[in-house]
């Protein structure tokens, strides 16, 4: 740690700056990028394996002073690359610097197919386009006990660093899935016997407490703006609503969520 980077040409630091911009990027290199302290312990405990950790000088010795058991082994085990603070304003996205980044080597929690046609509740985002909205269901489905979180083609990237951030470490913790074709993965679920469930705002659908549930579950969550396409709906098994006493036509897609989870769950304990 002799060496303190200075150069903003640095192609490590370019590295970093593209893989929290390009999501084409972190695809062909198999890496993401994280910053704030939070997050590179969250995702140090979570078994992440680092390429890079850039730190400041500052944030080193806040570091060195914490004496809890993750923080000493984390400082123990990693090789820090020091850096100047100047380098701050090219490599943070936030309106505080924190004085950390990480360099990560993409998750090993993707989940298989088979594993989703045979058993266990999972959250589906159809189309899904803010990525702190997404990053918020992700906490939600992991706190509740879902077994993955399914992310259709055209949804937020998982790695968007605005998703991991606000998913606050529970992404490096549950399995999860991008897929290829939202259509084909419906027509094979729904031949393996799952229950796709679609959640809408309509009057036709069903109470989500009284919907049928099986031993494989998926939930469907649309798009913040236009909800489920019509196309995706109609291969479904069953379509889902939340019953509201007051006046509000609908929720955010991330409340929503939060309370169709909650009731998926809580009816099978």
């Amino acid at each position: 740690m002799t060496e303190i980077l200075k150069s903003k040409d640095n192609k490590q630091i370019k590295r970093f700056t593209k893989l929290m911009t390009s999501k084409s990027y972190r695809k062909s290199e198999g890496a993401f990028a994280i910053e704030s302290i939070k997050l590179v312990k969250e995702a140090y405990a979570s078994g992440v394996a680092f390429e890079t950790v850039f730190v400041t000088a500052s944030c080193y010795e806040k570091l060195e002073a914490q004496h809890d058991t993750l923080s000493e082994k984390f400082f123990q085990d990693v090789d820090f690359v020091m850096i100047d603070e100047s380098l701050e304003n090219k490599l943070s996205y936030t309106k505080t610097p924190q004085g950390i980044y990480a360099i990560c080597k993409m998750l090993d929690k993707s989940l298989s197919l088979s594993t989703i046609y045979k058993k266990g509740n999972f959250c589906f985002l159809s189309g899904l386009q803010d990525p702190g909205n997404v990053g918020t269901i992700i906490r939600t489905a992991e706190a509740f006990g879902m077994d993955g979180i399914i992310l259709s083609e055209d949804c937020c990237d998982f790695y968007n660093p605005k998703v991991l951030r606000a998913a606050m470490g529970t992404a490096f913790r549950i399995p999860f899935v991008q897929l290829e074709n939202s259509v084909s993965f419906l027509d094979e679920a729904k031949q393996n016997g799952c229950h796709t469930i679609a959640s809408v705002v309509t009057p036709k659908a069903v109470d989500i407490r009284k919907v049928e549930l099986s031993d494989s579950n998926i939930l469907l969550i649309g798009n913040e703006g236009n909800g489920i396409s019509e196309s995706i709906e109609k291969i479904c098994t069953h379509t889902a609503t939340i019953h509201m006493r007051g006046k509000a036509e609908s929720l955010n897609a991330a409340m929503a969520a939060g309370v169709l989870i909650w009731e998926i769950i809580s009816r099978q304990e």
